[in-house]
């Protein structure tokens, strides 16, 4: 009962992400300016980690602050994308992201007009059609990996 239950959770969670994606391609618009940008990288050990394995052993956090108004008022915003980390496994991406908004550069950001405190600078609208199935095929993936371990667990413990 607790494996529906996990399973349940990441597939609202999931869900949950992908409307955000998908309902911020139709936020508002409004001209920020970059406040930072920069990036962190993380080593993490993988124990199960075999020869010849070349997943990735880092991960980049990604800092972003940038300023934009909305009827007069300030606000400070921090996420690429909403509804999602600003994490990512390669290092050409964070450098890329870091010099696409480097500090002091003027952005558009998009923003829920019915809560303007919540933006992104990057919305599904800048991503090909490549990124799109790429995105729901990582997501799949995702799911995919819980349900399998959730019938692993339950199968083999």
């Amino acid at each position: 009962m607790i494996d529906l239950a996990l399973f349940g959770v990441v597939a609202v969670g999931v869900l949950f992400a992908l409307v955000m994606l998908f309902k911020s391609s139709n936020w508002e618009t409004t001209e920020g300016v970059m406040l930072e940008a920069s990036y962190k990288q993380n080593y993490y050990s993988n124990p199960n980690r075999s020869v010849g394995d070349n997943s990735p052993l880092f991960t980049y956090d990604i800092n972003l602050s940038y300023e934009y108004h909305v009827d007069g008022q300030r606000f400070v915003g921090h996420k690429l994308y909403a509804a999602m980390p600003n994490k990512v496994d390669q290092s050409f991406v964070a450098e890329d992201v870091v010099e696409k908004y480097a500090k002091g550069k003027r952005v558009k950001v998009y923003f829920d007009a019915k809560n303007p405190g919540n933006a992104c600078l990057e919305t599904l609208a800048n991503v090909g059609l490549g990124g799109k199935i790429a995105l729901v095929l990582s997501i799949l993936f995702v799911m995919g990996i819980v349900g399998g371990g959730i019938y692993a667990f339950n199968k083999y413990l």
